[in-house]
């Protein structure tokens, strides 16, 4: 079971870390990953989930080869634990790896972050192939246990071992591969993303400039515009992706999901959010571990 920390035993960075330093959302955007990459290094390390792999249909590989990239694959199907971090990163290091690249779902997006950092802080493509969570865009990493349970959160630490301290440098994502997801992974993203505007006013009958700080004040005027989007876009998105049709609901939704909750949380330093979704589910994974 993870042991619990209080905020006291936390030392925080004050910088504020906003996501991603590139964001690529289109269709065929697979096609664009080897230059993506090549920009950062000749050699990547490729953590990918076995089902996110396929999904690619050879793109992922033929972009990274025809743009002069070699690459080490590890095929993941795990949890994202600070002991396999540190394995992919020795992999990196003795291969020559110069690049880490996260081909997946929310828990590879994690992972490649957290083999970035112990393998020197590489620079970071990420590939989500879900639209879930917006693990791709932020600058933290969940970490689990080997067994599943919930371990902890990296989010503005420092000065402390194993700590992930860097944005990610870019973010591919192949809308192609994504409107062929379950529509049950966009939902999740979008009840999360609408969760957000709530999470912040809790406690507070409106968000005024005058009693919050700037940061907090700007992520909740970014969670309100995305909230009435997905009022009006998010049923009809998720009826789309489960026709397979890419529609501009799809896209605006993915971009909701993925980089704008990135936004939100970085502008607001991951903090002054009463998130109880996030913490249940925490609560769940760690003691019922299991079960969940």
């Amino acid at each position: 079971m993870a042991e619990a920390r209080s905020l006291a035993d936390i030392k925080l960075d004050n910088a504020y870390k906003f996501g991603a330093g590139r964001y690529l959302q289109e269709a065929g955007a697979l096609n664009l990953l080897g230059g993506e990459v090549a920009r950062l290094g000749k050699k990547a390390l490729v953590i990918a989930g076995p089902r996110a792999w396929a999904a690619t249909e050879g793109k992922a590989e033929k972009s990274l080869k025809d743009a002069g990239v070699e690459f080490e694959l590890s095929l993941y199907p795990d949890q994202n634990t600070y002991e396999r971090a540190k394995e992919h990163a020795l992999q990196a290091l003795t291969t020559g790896c110069q690049v880490i690249v996260g081909i997946g779902g929310g828990r590879i997006m994690d992972q490649a972050k957290a083999t970035a950092h112990f393998a020197g802080d590489l620079p970071i493509v990420e590939v989500p192939t879900s639209i879930a969570t917006c693990a791709a865009f932020t600058a933290m990493s969940v970490m689990y246990t080997p067994q599943g349970a919930m371990k902890d959160n990296w989010r503005y630490e420092y000065e402390t071992d194993g700590v992930y301290d860097h944005e990610v440098n870019a973010i591919v994502m192949d809308m192609d591969v994504i409107c062929k997801e379950p529509p049950r992974y966009a939902a999740s993203g979008i009840m999360d993303g609408m969760a957000k505007m709530i999470e912040i006013q809790n406690g507070r009958s409106e968000i005024l400039l005058d009693d919050v700080s700037i940061g907090l004040f700007t992520a909740y005027t970014i969670a309100e515009m995305a909230y009435h989007v997905y009022e009006k876009e998010a049923h009809q998105a998720c009826h789309d992706i489960a026709e397979g049709k890419l529609t501009k609901a799809v896209e605006d939704i993915a971009y909701l999901n993925v980089a704008v909750a990135g936004i939100v949380s970085g502008v607001s330093k991951g903090f002054g959010q009463t998130a109880l979704g996030h913490e249940t589910y925490e609560l769940v994974r760690t003691h019922f571990t299991q079960e969940a």
